[in-house]
């Protein structure tokens, strides 16, 4: 089922291209503001020499933060990028959907901060795994629409099913990350690694397996 024609921005239309601009403007921000939570040593002169290198070492969680935050939010950004560079139109469910997905891209940087400084406590690391998975959901939720309102061209068409698997698969390795969390908040981060190596691997084998099954 088709949205109302009143109701699409083909692209390369002026909306098209400001929802695209804004997206980027979003992402930009928010993976800027992460370094801004990362805090100076503030130390006087006199005990610098001594002190800076375990005042720096301190930081080791705050700055191991950051390198999860902006390798998170930059895998959203390639993906949304990759959505973006593959729609030929959307609609204003489309649009609602980005920007409710931009709303937690964009709020990032402060449950970052959190799970930087209190990266033990179990509150934290739920509270940036929460994030995520609502990040994802609404990035899946773009997807799904896109795909149920032939919002792609027919190549995306293809294998629904699997686009829609490498899609969900950020918020299902988050998720699981929440009660290993209650355990043993320290053991979470492991999981999220997970995202970035067992995920590839596993969305590479089955489009093989569905590339020569077809």
């Amino acid at each position: 089922m088709s949205a109302p024609e009143h109701e699409i921005e083909e692209e390369g239309s002026a909306g098209y291209e400001r929802v695209v601009a804004f997206s980027d403007g979003v992402f930009a921000i928010a993976i800027t503001l992460l370094v801004l939570g990362l805090d100076v040593p503030d130390l006087p002169e006199s005990r610098a020499p001594d002190e800076l290198a375990g005042a720096l070492r301190d930081l080791g969680p705050q700055v191991a933060s950051y390198f999860i935050g902006f390798a998170v939010i930059g895998a959203f950004w390639l993906g949304h990028h990759r959505f973006f560079e593959q729609l030929r139109r959307f609609d204003s469910t489309l649009l609602l959907l980005n920007l409710a997905f931009l709303a937690f891209i964009s709020l990032m940087p402060f449950t970052t901060g959190v799970f930087g400084r209190y990266g033990e406590v179990e509150a934290a690391v739920i509270l940036y795994a929460a994030n995520v998975v609502a990040a994802s959901g609404f990035d899946t939720a773009m997807l799904w629409i896109a795909l149920r309102r032939e919002l792609l061209p027919p190549a995306a068409l293809a294998h629904p099913g699997l686009m829609l698997l490498s899609n969900v698969l950020p918020a299902l390795v988050f998720l699981c990350s929440i009660p290993v969390a209650f355990v043993d908040p320290g053991i979470a981060p492991y999981v999220w690694i997970a995202l970035f190596v067992v995920s590839p691997l596993l969305v590479r084998t089955i489009s093989r397996r569905v590339e020569a099954d077809g």
